[in-house]
């Protein structure tokens, strides 16, 4: 599986240099394509499988962050789909990966960002808020 981690940062690295534009077009031209073809036999509303439903899945990577996650692992990692059942081609799961990638990395980066703003009660950043040095060094109350 080491040959898709390398295609998929070469590939990755590519799309970040060229720029990704109309990310709900891809979406709609080449994720959900896949997600209809290959996933929604076990994962849709006739079967949620490990209780995933794609057919209900959103586009918006900020509202379904942790399950595009899990599915970016479960491709990656080749545990999905199943040896058995049919199999993406090259082109189709690259073109899955790099959507997830590129659009839940900066969804999250979006979100943590938002996150840090006085009006959300974050006025300390968290790595700040948990570090032992840190600590050690604020005033005793």
């Amino acid at each position: 599986m080491s040959s898709w981690r390398h295609r998929f940062i070469w590939s990755s690295t590519l799309v970040a240099t060229l720029g990704v534009a109309h990310a709900d077009d891809r979406f709609e031209d080449a994720v959900r394509p896949v997600l209809d073809t290959y996933c929604i036999g076990c994962h849709g509303p006739d079967k949620q499988k490990g209780d995933v439903r794609f057919d209900k899945l959103s586009d918006n990577p900020v509202a379904d962050s942790a399950l595009w996650l899990s599915v970016l692992e479960q491709l990656d990692t080749g545990e999905m789909p199943p040896e058995k059942k049919p199999q993406p081609s090259e082109k189709e799961l690259l073109e899955v990966l790099e959507w997830i990638d590129v659009n839940v990395s900066s969804a999250r980066d979006a979100f943590q960002a938002k996150m840090q703003h006085p009006e959300n009660g974050n006025l300390v950043p968290h790595d700040k808020l948990f570090d032992p040095k840190v600590a050690a060094q604020a005033p005793k109350i």
